[in-house]
């Protein structure tokens, strides 16, 4: 630790001779003592003890009535207690001759040495003095021989976001442990302790804003907890050839309070360095091979691939990549965002409904993780900008509001000023049609054409394009040699605000991509153009076309009648779905299936053509259909609050009608499939036993897909529409239609958008059930008490409530234990 003496130059004999008792501890390692007297000829004095003071770990106030009496030495006093309220520095007070110290309100209650606040010259024998102050700064030395500074452990835990419910937001408050992936072994990590295998060296790579630095912090924060030698530097830090052992001692000087040579000499050392980028001395890797036992090197994903992948000295470093987070791990951070409270005390029940509702709107900007990538800084940013207040007057959506701080915040973080956002923003949206004219193929030179043709119609600064493509951060990038937006998000918000001032210039061209709306990335354009547009000429386009999908089929009513021929089929299905697991272990489960099915969809898009001449056009109508339920959902979602109640009431009604259109597309070929199957089977040779087996295989597997369907379909409407706000006007529609289809879809209304499910809504529920009872609708019996049995296993619901489902379900209830005790 350095010490710093502060003392009247009355007593310097008595600094001396403490100073000679102290030895010991100097020749240890121990200490590192500094007094004014080692203040070379020519230096500036208080600039070099207010520069000593500052860097101290260890302060000894030498008092006496000299000492006192100095405004030098009682200013070097008030010094030493800010830091030591302010960085933890270890101030002593040491009584070397009687003085009023007691009298010193600011050090009375600090334990004095010698023992008792006793005067050094107040003992018969001065060096059991001096040895008594030996004993007590060995043990204050010996169990602080390194520790953590103040400043520095408040840079590592601080947080960018803000939070109406909590002023001073901590890591810990926030931080989720990440989806972390070993590159080849495909091991999943899932904490600090098993970051490492067999490998001590470890690479991690991720995208910009994964959360590549929080992890450095956290892990270095964990290790210092559990007692681990550790140091954080920057890969910045290391660009320039320099003494790799200085560099160590000046990050520990500034990250640490304490004995350097103490902490050098210990066993199993981490270092983390962050931020590997390509200027980085890679000498300095292999010196510390040597000198640490596990390394941690944290690279962005883009410099891993066109600098270190083949790099000799990472050969034997094992490559991990930091992915996005899951649905189970977004749901945890939902829960700890909502529990930030100034209250230490207090402990607001939070219900699976209202969690439910946050993620549905993350989700709806998200875009199964296609738009916006799943990483805690894009959740928390969506988070707080729905926390804060919405501009009465803005010209976009309540979503769109969301990716413009996204993209405001991108444009500050590159540098750009405010007087230049909206020149950026121009710009921008002009380069994402001509990325969209050009099919992402855009190189240097098409770019430096594109920028002299911008130059001659727009005003825009040289920096500022330089800024908008050049910075680390930046919003533009290079990637295979052509230039692209940094994340889909970017792209898609500022092309559909161009498609949206231009909407009248481009209609026939934006008519031709609501055509091929079954294609993924027009569905994007179209669903931005409309965050952007208050124009309802695109939304009439959109709902003619959905319209027009299938106009020859009915709606299905999923009557007794429509739906006789999967009562044989629903026999042999689960009746009873109710889990023993906890409500948490089930939606834990929930949303696992949830990724798979969103990796899935990553996977079946991946190879998607812009051609659709290999599609047949039943295909294309299906997936329009679709895709403008989807496309129209986001509508009405983002700008419920803008629309006329009878626009709303009108797309509403489009979106479940196509839904039910499709159910009886899907329906009648599935039966001619049937009949096509059984014909040819008909004309096998075969037994007719034989034939009567397969024939009931067949139809049992064909018909259980259906009955699957019909279900994802239904679900397809409700997430389609299932906005809170929207309850009136879907209750209006779906009581006026009265078929069971919509009886069933409003129940699973009511049940993904209850915060809470109330007593009112478990007697509508009750009634829709009797009257399938009534009308002996088993398969819309079955449809209801699935989806009421799976509401059940993921959410809190009142022992009472949940009896009288299941009464009226005819199931047997019976709650387990840990239910039980959730609900209590």
């Amino acid at each position: 630790m350095k010490l710093f003496y502060s003392y009247s130059h009355k007593d310097e004999h008595l600094r001396d001779l403490m100073e000679k008792h102290l030895t010991l501890l100097k020749d240890e390692g121990y200490i590192d003592e500094w007094h004014d007297r080692k203040i070379q000829a020519g230096q500036e004095i208080h600039r070099e003890i207010d520069k000593h003071l500052e860097t101290s770990d260890l302060i000894l106030l030498l008092l006496s009535p000299d000492f006192l009496a100095s405004s030098e030495c009682k200013s070097e006093m008030c010094k030493a207690l800010k830091q030591r309220e302010e960085r933890d520095t270890i101030v002593i007070p040491v009584i070397v001759r009687p003085c009023a110290w007691k009298d010193q309100e600011a050090i009375s209650d600090l334990k004095a040495i010698p023992r008792d606040g006793k005067p050094i010259m107040n003992w018969s024998n001065k060096d059991e003095a001096f040895l008594n102050i030996y004993e007590e700064i060995k043990d204050v030395v010996k169990k602080n021989p390194f520790h953590l500074k103040k400043e520095f452990r408040d840079d590592l835990t601080k947080v960018e976001f803000i939070s109406q419910q909590k002023e001073n937001i901590k890591l810990d408050d926030l931080f989720v442990f990440p989806n972390i992936e070993s590159e080849y072994s495909k091991r999943r990590i899932n904490g600090f302790e098993n970051l490492w295998g067999k490998n001590k060296y470890v690479v991690l790579k991720g995208d910009d804003r994964s959360g590549k630095t929080v992890i450095c912090r956290k892990l270095f924060l964990s290790a210092i907890e559990n007692g681990i030698p550790t140091i954080l530097i920057s890969g910045s830090d290391i660009t320039s050839p320099i003494n790799h052992e200085q560099l160590i001692e000046r990050r520990f000087r500034e990250q640490f309070s304490g004995s350097y040579s103490y902490w050098q000499n210990k066993d199993k050392k981490l270092l983390i360095i962050d931020d590997l980028i390509h200027s980085t001395q890679l000498q300095f890797i292999s010196f510390a091979k040597e000198y640490f036992e596990r390394i941690l090197i944290v690279v962005s994903e883009d410099e891993y691939i066109a600098y270190f992948r083949d790099e000799d000295s990472l050969a034997n470093f094992e490559l991990l990549t930091l992915e996005v987070l899951g649905h189970s791990k977004q749901e945890e951070l939902i829960k700890k965002w909502m529990n930030l409270s100034n209250s230490q005390n207090t402990s607001q029940e939070i219900s699976h409904g209202k969690i439910d509702q946050i993620e549905d709107s993350l989700n709806s900007i998200i875009l199964h993780n296609r738009i916006v990538p799943r990483y805690p800084f894009y959740i928390l940013s969506i988070l707080q900008t729905f926390e804060a207040f919405m501009p009465e007057n803005f010209q976009i959506t309540a979503y769109g509001h969301c990716y413009q701080a996204l993209i405001t915040a991108q444009l500050i973080s590159t540098g750009i000023q405010k007087e230049d956002i909206d020149s950026s923003l121009n710009f921008l949206s002009c380069f994402a049609f001509e990325i969209f004219k050009r099919k992402g193929e855009f190189s240097q030179n098409q770019f430096e054409q594109f920028l002299k043709e911008y130059n001659e119609q727009y005003i825009i600064k040289e920096s500022v394009v330089n800024r908008l493509k050049n910075n680390k951060s930046s919003i533009i990038r290079i990637h295979r040699d052509r230039y692209e937006f940094n994340y889909p998000f970017s792209y898609y918000f500022q092309l559909g605000n161009f498609f949206a001032r231009n909407f009248e210039k481009y209609k026939n061209l934006i008519e031709e991509i609501v055509e091929k709306s079954y294609l993924l990335d027009n569905a994007y354009i179209l669903i931005f153009t409309i965050h952007h547009t208050r124009d309802d000429d695109l939304i009439n386009t959109i709902l003619s076309h959905t319209a027009s999908a299938f106009d020859h089929v009915s709606s299905a009513t999923l009557s007794p009648d429509e739906t006789k021929l999967l009562e044989g089929t629903i026999r042999g299905l689960p009746e009873k779905i109710l889990s023993n697991r906890s409500v948490e272990e089930e939606r834990k489960l929930e949303r696992e299936r949830r990724d798979r099915k969103e990796a899935d969809l990553v996977d079946l898009v991946t190879d998607e053509s812009e051609e659709d001449n290999s599609v047949e056009e039943k295909l294309n109508e299906f997936y329009r259909a679709l895709k403008n339920m989807e496309i129209l959902g986001q509508i009405i979602k983002n700008k419920y609050g803008s629309l006329p109640k009878d626009k709303i009431e009108e797309i509403i009604d489009f979106v479940t009608d196509a839904g039910l259109r499709l159910i009886n597309v899907f329906r009648d070929d599935i039966q001619n499939l049937e009949g096509y199957f059984i014909e040819r089977l008909n004309n096998a040779s075969i037994s007719e036993d034989d034939k009567r087996k397969i024939k009931e295989f067949l139809i049992k597997q064909i018909r259980t897909m259906v009955f699957l369907i019909i279900g994802s379909l239904l679900e397809k409407v409700v997430i389609s529409i299932r906005k809170p706000e929207l309850l009136e006007i879907v209750e209006k529609i779906y009581q006026k239609k009265n078929t069971p289809a919509y009886d069933l879809l409003y129940t699973l209304f009511l049940l993904d958008t209850s915060e809470k499910l109330s007593s009112q809504n478990v007697e509508k529920i009750t009634n829709t059930i009797g009257k399938f009872k009534k009308s002996n609708n088993k398969v819309a019996h079955r449809f209801i008490s699935l989806s009421l049995q799976h509401y059940a296993n993921t959410h809190q619901i009142s022992h009472s409530l949940r009896e009288k489902i299941f009464s009226a379900l005819d199931l047997k209830y019976k709650p387990n234990p840990s239910r039980k005790k959730q609900l209590e």
